[in-house]
C-alpha cells in the first residue's frame, strides 16, 4: 500500500512539475522575455523545491513535460498507483526520440498491460513498439550509443 501511496505522490509531484513550469514560461514570455531565454531558471526553482542538485532538476522537468503532454496512459497509471516511479521513467526514456503521434501509440499500447509486467518487460515491449514504428530511428539510435 505505501508503494502504491508513494507511486501516486510521484504521479501528482510530475504533474505539479509540469503545471509550474508551464506557468512560468507563460509568465517569462507575457514580461517580454526574449524566446530564447524562455524557461531559463525553472530548473533552479524546481531544484530549490525538491532539495537537489539544477542539473537533476532539468530532468525532472523534461520527464514531467514528457509525461503529461505524450504520455497520458502511463502518468495515469503512475498516479493511480498501478506503476512505480521507475516504470514511468522508462517509458519516458525509451520513448523520448520518437514522435509525438508515435509516442502516443506506444502510451496507448502500453496501457493494456503496463501494471501487469516488470519494469525489464516494460523496457522490452517499449523497445519493440519503438522499433515497429520507426525502425530507422531505433537503428540511428542503437548505432549513436
Amino acid at each position: 500500500m505505501l508503494e502504491e501511496i508513494k507511486a501516486a505522490a510521484a504521479g501528482a509531484q510530475v504533474q505539479a512539475t509540469h503545471d509550474f513550469a508551464k506557468s512560468q514560461r507563460a509568465q517569462q514570455h507575457a514580461a517580454g522575455v526574449p524566446a530564447e531565454r524562455v524557461g531559463a531558471g525553472i530548473a533552479s526553482q524546481v531544484a530549490l523545491a525538491k532539495r537537489e542538485a539544477p542539473a537533476r532538476s532539468r530532468d525532472c522537468v523534461a520527464w514531467a513535460t514528457s509525461m503529461v503532454e505524450d504520455l497520458p496512459s502511463t502518468l495515469a497509471a503512475l498516479r493511480a498507483g498501478l506503476i512505480p516511479e521507475s516504470r514511468a521513467m522508462i517509458v519516458a526514456r525509451e520513448t523520448r526520440w520518437l514522435s509525438i503521434e508515435n509516442r502516443l501509440v506506444v502510451d496507448e499500447q502500453l496501457a493494456l498491460r503496463i501494471e501487469d509486467w516488470g519494469d525489464r518487460r516494460v523496457d522490452n515491449e517499449v523497445r519493440t513498439w519503438a522499433y515497429r514504428l520507426d525502425p530507422a530511428g531505433a537503428e540511428a539510435r542503437v548505432h549513436k550509443a
